[in-house]
This record gives C-alpha cells, sequence and structure tokens, in this order.
C-alpha cells in the first residue's frame, strides 16, 4: 500500500523508469497533475487557472497521494526522482500501465505553452 511519504529513488529505478517524455505544453502538465489525482483516488479534484495558467495552475485534490505534514515534502517535491507512487521500477511499472503516458517519470522541461 501507499504510505503517502515522498521518497527519492534508488539511481538505478529512475534509470529503468525514466523515459524521453518532456511535457511540452500546459495541456500535458495538467493531464499528468489529474492523472496523479486519479491514482490518488481523489473524488473530487479542482484545477485553478490564473491568467490562463501563464501564471500559475492548481490542482487541488482529496486523494491519498502526498502527505502534506510529511516533513521535508516540500524540497522532496523538486528534486528529481522522487515520487510517492512507488520506489523501484518494477513496483513503478504497475502504476505506469494504468494510464498511456508514464506520469511520474515525465517532467515539465523547456518552454510550456
Amino acid at each position: 500500500t501507499r504510505s503517502g511519504r515522498v521518497v527519492k529513488m534508488t539511481a538505478a529505478s529512475a534509470r529503468a523508469i525514466s523515459s524521453t517524455q518532456v511535457i511540452a505544453s500546459l495541456k500535458s502538465v495538467v493531464k499528468e497533475l489529474v492523472d496523479n489525482s486519479i491514482d490518488a483516488g481523489a473524488g473530487a479534484i479542482d484545477v485553478v487557472f490564473v491568467d490562463a495558467g501563464v501564471t500559475s495552475v492548481t490542482v487541488t485534490d482529496n486523494g491519498s497521494g502526498i502527505a502534506l505534514d510529511d516533513p521535508g515534502v516540500r524540497e522532496a517535491l523538486v528534486v528529481t526522482r522522487a515520487t510517492s507512487k512507488a520506489a523501484t521500477a518494477s513496483a513503478f511499472n504497475a502504476v505506469v500501465n494504468r494510464h498511456a503516458a508514464p506520469d511520474a517519470s515525465a517532467s515539465a522541461g523547456g518552454e510550456v505553452d
């Protein structure tokens, strides 16, 4: 079962999970965040765009994903190779197989339109 704690994956697991996918559009970023909410069992998901997403996009849900009271969670969220879904490639593959694209291994990079 998932604890909701964010853990850093081993380098070997991260390499096995990594893809060449880079999220390059706002639509893709929002889709990945909503997919994460669904994975966390959310029954309600709110998406708020400020200035059509130029200033910010906030996705809030009532799922059991990342525990906000987890010490250091803010720092872990910006660390590459950090996830609350799985810490090994085999465990992660079970999560990825539910989606068309690997969400936790994708990163928002480059310019977002």
